[in-house]
């Protein structure tokens, strides 16, 4: 939960309230020169923002930005975390405007009409006024689509949604990391995808990784989201627009192991057990870590002759495999193609005819998972390659795990309710064993969920800690926020909050 000011807090659960919103846009994207860093003026490790490149994600408070919140008549938001292992939470948001002056309407207003593309920052604060305005971030992010205007009921409609979104559609090249934890493997992909260390707080990760592989094809937000799975870590941007990657253990310490407030049966609107909870008493992990050779040996050799025309150029793909298995060799290292050594080529079959080995040039190009080798022969003979081989370093998988565990009690009373978890960067069969226990416990009970309406609380965040007073018993528990979808409109603010009941099974997690 935000660190609020003493009004603030009381203001926020007062008696008596006055909701008000503030919602900045940046119609043209313009950057606020004045924050940005400049070589030989700004300090280092200071406020500035140094300049993205390739389009790279900026901090959402280094653009211009103009006030709409005069013609706000409701905005909604929701952000939840991705269960059950809880590796990404996203948030989006909706903002409504009044168009009755036509403000919002192509052709009207020079400034708004720069800004009916999707892609524009959005800024939007939330609180109550009694005694001077307070107000607290709620979401930051862009809008994901053209604004939609209804000439019928004079409104206008922006859909946003946080940079998570962004990563989600960020291609990079693929990458290798060796004997890397989650947090310097996350930190080079963020980097990668052109954001800066003060957009984001990494928590020194608890795993580490021998070998990592991503591919072209795999997003910038997949490849987290796949670090985070494997150590049951969650990585978010929160209400202030910063990027965040929290470890399972975090929120067992000070003050995410203590209860930072509680709700009596006067505070809910609705209060309600959520029965459509998926239940999962039976967790199994399955993992092949890799680890790279110490030492340079032969890789692949080609199965057969491979024949190339004179003076010509041929392109071949090799997909090695391990010796003993058909599971694919990911390639750390090639060393460069030594004639006689890797290659021999003659003019006839089977090594007959002329050597012409001194006339060939070969080339390989490591893909990790495939390596593009390019023959050319430089003499007008056709040439027949009766050897051709790589030699590198590999890594392979040198253990295979499938480890089950499961709840005998919530198997009886509702059948067999399995989740698999694959997944290659589960480094050890201690660690798969701790995840599956966690996933069991947390999810083996539906009646573990609430889900409550209540006069809003801005300033409660995904996993805060809150004791919920149950209003026919009056008995108490404890609770970790896991949705919270907020309704603004002039004169009332609430939130929908879902919640998980805090188990000392799950490890404090």
């Amino acid at each position: 939960m935000q660190s609020l000011a003493t009004p603030a807090q009381s203001q926020s659960t007062a008696s008596v309230r006055f909701p008000t919103a503030v919602v900045r846009i940046s119609w043209d994207q313009a950057l606020n020169s004045a924050t940005l860093a400049t070589v030989g003026a700004s300090t280092v490790d200071g406020t500035d923002v140094v300049a993205g490149t390739n389009n790279a994600a900026m901090p959402y408070d280094s653009y211009l930005v103009t006030d709409e919140s005069a013609y706000v008549v409701g905005f909604d938001y929701e952000r939840s975390i991705l269960e059950p292992l809880g590796g990404i939470a996203s948030a989006q948001c909706g903002i409504f405007l009044d168009n009755t002056g036509e403000r919002y309407t192509p052709g009207y207003n020079s400034t708004i009409n720069t800004g009916f593309e999707a892609n524009r920052p959005v800024l939007v604060d939330a609180g109550f006024i009694s005694g001077g305005s307070r107000t607290v971030p709620v979401f930051k992010g862009r809008t994901f689509e053209q604004i939609k205007t209804s000439f019928a009921e004079k409104k206008a409609s922006i859909r946003a949604a946080d940079l998570l979104s962004i990563l989600d559609q960020t291609t990079l090249a693929a990458a290798v990391f060796e004997n890397q934890r989650s947090d310097q493997i996350i930190e080079s992909i963020l980097n990668d995808a052109g954001l800066g260390s003060t957009q984001f707080e990494l928590d020194t990760g608890l795993n580490t990784i021998t070998f990592a592989y991503f591919p072209t094809d795999m997003s910038a937000l997949k490849r987290i989201k796949k670090v985070c799975e494997a150590e049951e870590a969650i990585f978010y941007q929160n209400e202030r627009g910063k990027m965040l990657f929290k470890v399972r253990t975090h929120y067992s310490q000070f003050p995410f192991n203590t209860s930072q407030m509680t709700l009596n049966k006067n505070d809910y609107m609705v209060y309600e057990f959520t029965r459509n909870t998926e239940i999962i008493n039976r967790v199994v992990v399955k993992a092949k870590p890799r680890v790279v050779d110490t030492s340079t040996t032969a890789l692949w050799e080609t199965p057969e002759e491979i024949e190339v025309a004179g003076n010509s150029t041929k392109e071949i793909w090799a997909h090695p495999t391990d010796s003993d298995s058909s599971i694919p060799l990911l390639i750390k290292e090639i060393t460069a193609l030594a004639s006689t050594t890797d290659y021999t080529a003659f003019t006839a079959t089977g090594g007959g005819g002329v050597d012409i080995t001194s006339d060939q040039t070969v080339t390989g190009t490591n893909f990790v998972d495939a390596v593009k080798i390019v023959l050319v022969n430089g003499n007008a003979s056709k040439a027949y390659y009766n050897k051709l081989q790589f030699r590198g370093k590999a890594a392979r998988v040198t253990e295979s795990f499938n480890i089950v565990d499961e709840d005998a009690t919530s198997i009886r009373k509702y059948g067999v309710k399995e989740f698999i978890l694959n997944n290659d960067f589960v480094q050890s069969v201690s660690w798969a064993e701790t995840i599956a226990s966690s996933v069991k416990n947390k999810y083996k009970d539906p009646t573990k969920r609430i889900e409550i309406t209540i006069p809003a609380l801005p300033q409660l965040e995904l996993k805060d800690r809150i004791t919920l007073t149950d209003p026919v018993d009056a008995s108490t528990a404890d609770y970790r926020v896991i949705n919270v979808a907020g309704k603004f409109l002039p004169g009332s603010f609430t939130q929908v909050v879902k919640l998980r009941e805090i188990d000392a099974s799950e490890v404090a997690v």
